[in-house]
C-alpha cells in the first residue's frame, strides 16, 4: 500500500512506529474486506433462495433472449425475407445488432461456466 506508506511517512517520522501503524491498518482493511464479502455472500444466499419467479430466472431470460437473437440472425431473417421476396413484399425485416448479440452472449456463455462451476462446488 504505498499510497498508506506515503502519508504515514510524513505524519509519523519512527519507521518503527509507521510500520506498526502500517501493519494496523492493513489488519483493519482485511477485516473490512473480509466482512463485506461475508454479507455479499449472505445477499447471494438470500437472492438464491428467492420466492419471485424473476428473481430466479433473470439469467435464463437473458440466455433465451440471446439464443434468440442468434436464431433470427441465422435463420429467421433469412428466412422471412426469401418468404417475403417470394410473395413479392417489399416489407423491410428487423435486422439484429449481431456485434451487440455475440458480445453478450459470449459474456453469458462465461458467466454461464463460472455459475456452473459455483454449483458443481456448492457454493451458488
Amino acid at each position: 500500500m504505498p499510497i498508506v506508506t506515503k502519508v504515514l511517512d510524513r505524519l509519523i517520522p519512527d519507521k518503527v512506529e509507521a510500520a506498526k501503524v502500517q501493519a494496523e491498518l492493513e489488519a483493519e482493511l482485511v477485516k473490512s474486506a473480509t466482512t463485506i464479502q461475508a454479507e455479499i455472500v449472505k445477499i447471494n444466499q438470500l437472492d438464491a433462495t428467492g420466492i419471485s419467479a424473476m428473481q430466479r430466472t433473470w439469467r435464463p431470460a437473458i440466455g433465451w433472449s440471446c439464443a434468440l437473437g442468434v436464431f433470427w440472425t441465422f435463420v429467421g431473417y433469412p428466412f422471412t425475407s426469401w418468404i417475403l421476396q417470394l410473395l413479392g413484399n417489399d416489407v423491410p425485416v428487423p435486422t439484429v445488432p449481431t456485434d451487440l448479440i455475440f458480445e453478450m452472449t459470449i459474456a453469458l456463455l462465461g458467466l454461464g461456466s463460472l455459475r456452473t462451476y459455483e454449483k458443481s462446488k456448492g457454493i451458488a
